[in-house]
């Protein structure tokens, strides 16, 4: 089994760091609790990236009437959320709806995939944005699903060096980010970068 866990990390120094090469996969076994990789520093420390072999999330809903509800996660002591459908599907406008939550997933997944490669690339990221977008389709069959997600990242960075190498990094993020390979969804990406004092 081909594992991809960069939302798992536990390092000792969480800045600064960057593999010896580029990030690849790990091969895991079912008994494996987990796997060490090796991680260099731009200060010449060395230490190990863990990489966990899996994890539960786990999620109440309570249901208060046929369009709406709330969530909860006890367990994770997670602020409750009311959730309902969006207005397109009679649902009372305002309140989170499942088709922005699935966005939002697959919007944030990148984003701290994409934080975590960077810490570690030692890329100082100043600000991180993303205007994304679900289209939502009917098929052929009737039903309805979500096509395509685009992801409109803007990234600022300190440094004008670090400009093409934070497109990579996007790049390489969208690529392993767990929730994104989850889904059968296109997602399509839509990077900019920005220096601190130019926008």
């Amino acid at each position: 089994m081909w594992r991809w866990e960069l939302h798992f990390i536990h390092i000792d120094k969480p800045t600064e760091a960057s593999f010896a090469k580029d990030l690849r996969p790990v091969r895991m076994g079912p008994k494996d609790a987990g796997i060490a990789l090796p991680v260099r520093y731009h200060s010449g420390w060395k230490g190990v990236l863990t990489m966990i072999e899996s994890a539960d999330y786990q999620v109440q809903l309570h249901g208060s009437d046929a369009k709406s509800g709330k969530l909860d996660s006890v367990e994770d002591g997670l602020p409750t959320l009311e959730v309902a459908s969006p207005p397109e599907f009679g649902g009372p406008g305002g309140v989170w709806s499942p088709e922005h939550l699935f966005v939002a997933s697959v919007s944030s997944c990148l984003m701290t995939t994409f934080r975590s490669i960077a810490a570690m690339a030692g890329v100082d990221v100043v600000s991180y944005e993303d205007n994304a977008t679900g289209a939502l389709l009917r098929g052929e069959d009737r039903l309805y699903r979500i096509e395509r997600v685009t992801l409109r990242p803007h990234v600022v960075v300190k440094d004008e060096r670090y400009v093409d190498r934070t497109v990579r990094l996007l790049e390489k993020a969208e690529g392993v980010c767990l929730i994104g390979r989850s889904v059968d969804t296109l997602i399509t990406l839509e990077p900019t970068v920005s220096v601190v004092g130019e926008d």
